[in-house]
């Protein structure tokens, strides 16, 4: 495709277009809208609809034929336009993660793509990270513009553990533009890894074609923080084993048979309680074990029922309290690992 500056173009799979302004990189375009405001767009998304009449000045300066590369998410990265979370206030920051399976019908071997969203009018610096041993590696660092979704990586089932616990540092701006500043975020979120192996959490969205597994960042500037709990205090939890008992008012019978013979019990504390307001680290950890006991005790009875605990993966201390209980208190019960297609490294199956 072969664009100047100074051609008027429309876009390709949204409303709107304007006029070519200059040149970002080999990719993309900056195209000024009616507002006199550019904006970069990639060259496969622009269309145009009539050509500048400015004279040829110089190739580097005034024309420029480019041709369009051969998709490769591995080598490039694609930005497309999206819609706001909330146009009513240019000064919010709605940020998203989105996951999308490669092979839709195919949920339990599908490699994932991931992408960043940004609807808002802020460009965004942003880092992609994910957490190993205590610390962070950067998977993905650039820059993303208004109201884009852009890729970040493709990833396989086998890397999708180590993505239990990730992080999205964020600094937002405006281009040739005044704006409000915005303070520098680093948003923590733990990834609750099973549900990458269940085809109901992947739906229909208004950012892509596909089904995708949308995970909110920042939502009205306001960071979307997920419970990290404290290793060492789940440490100390374990050294004071001491059971505590939630308010009945709180509880959530999160029993669910998944087959005949299977009783599925997620302990994943915002799927046991309805509210954890006033618990601290250790508490919910201590409840997690508490509901873990509870329901060993309240099947004892039913020989051969199986149970899968979905515990996550984290930094395995909470199945390594549920071995040591296992192996303590409930020597009469056997237990192995839940099926790794449903349930990844993250859950355990007790036999009574």
């Amino acid at each position: 495709m072969s664009i100047r500056i100074g051609d008027k173009v429309r876009f390709l799979n949204d409303v709107g277009g304007g006029i070519v302004s200059a040149f970002a990189g080999k990719d993309q375009v900056v195209v000024e809208g009616d507002d006199g405001f550019g904006f970069p767009v990639h060259i496969r998304e622009c269309v145009v609809i009539s050509s500048s009449d400015l004279p040829a000045q110089g190739a580097a300066t005034q024309k420029a034929e480019l041709k369009t590369p051969a998709p490769s998410k591995t080598t490039q990265i694609y930005t497309s336009k999206v819609s706001r979370f909330d146009s009513s206030n240019e000064d919010d920051l709605n940020i998203s993660l989105a996951y999308i399976p490669t092979n839709q019908a195919d949920i339990q071997r599908t490699d994932f793509d991931a992408y960043l969203i940004n609807s808002s009018d802020f460009s965004l610096y942003f880092t992609y990270l994910n957490k190993q041993e205590g610390r962070y590696i950067c998977r993905h660092s650039s820059v993303i513009e208004p109201d884009s979704q852009l890729f970040i990586e493709t990833f396989s089932k086998e890397e999708l553990n180590n993505l239990e616990y990730i992080c999205i540092q964020v600094v937002a701006f405006k281009r040739y533009k005044p704006f409000s500043l915005k303070s520098a975020l680093s948003v923590e979120l733990h990834l609750d890894t099973v549900k990458f192996y269940k085809r109901n959490y992947f739906t229909p969205n208004s950012y892509f074609a596909d089904d995708a597994f949308i995970i909110p960042v920042v939502k009205h500037s306001k960071p979307e923080q997920t419970l990290v709990i404290n290793p060492d205090e789940l440490q100390k939890a374990i050294a004071q084993k001491k059971y505590i008992d939630s308010p009945a008012s709180q509880s959530v019978n999160k029993l669910k048979k998944v087959k005949s013979d299977v009783i599925e019990i997620d302990l994943h504390i915002h799927e046991l309680l309805d509210s954890t307001a006033g618990m601290s680290s250790g508490d919910i950890f201590k409840y997690q074990l508490s509901t873990f006991c509870r329901i060993l005790k309240e099947q004892e009875k039913n020989k051969k029922q199986k149970l899968v605990f979905i515990h996550g993966k984290g930094d395995g201390i909470l199945r390594r309290a549920l071995e040591k209980e296992l192996r303590t208190n409930y020597k009469q019960h056997m237990y192995q690992d839940a099926s790794f297609c449903e349930y990844g490294f993250g859950a355990i199956m007790v036999i009574i």
